[in-house]
């Protein structure tokens, strides 16, 4: 499970890749459908700009699922859209997102700014 395919600023999984070197299923959630448009705008000016589009576009399509009042968008490799589905439900309990990927992201925040950014 990941938070997105980018991290650190603008540094981008390929999730395909990723899931062709490990046999493990990927699975990338996000609060919002990503604006492809000032992504790219924003790429232009970093070097690799268009090996991280093309890593972007090989991240496959981007599902919503909406449960209860909420939606996650996701994207998955190796993995059927109905598996990822049940898991958004079985662990979504404290936020928006899988515990899993909220508790990485909120360690990773406790070891990159001493504590966290209260997004998770």
């Amino acid at each position: 499970m990941l938070d997105g395919i980018t991290f650190g600023g603008f540094n981008v999984t390929d999730i395909k890749e990723l899931f062709g070197r490990t046999e493990i299923p990927v699975m990338a959630f996000t609060r919002k459908m990503p604006n492809f448009t000032k992504i790219y705008e924003a790429l232009r000016n970093l070097d690799q700009r268009e090996k991280r589009i093309k890593i972007i576009k090989n991240g496959g399509e981007i599902s919503e699922f909406k449960f209860d009042e909420h939606k996650i968008f996701y994207q998955k490799v190796g993995i059927e859209k109905e598996e990822v589905e049940e898991i958004i439900k079985e662990f979504t309990i404290n936020s928006l997102i899988p515990e899993p990927v909220r508790v990485a992201h909120l360690i990773s925040s406790g070891i990159a700014r001493g504590r966290s950014t209260n997004r998770a």
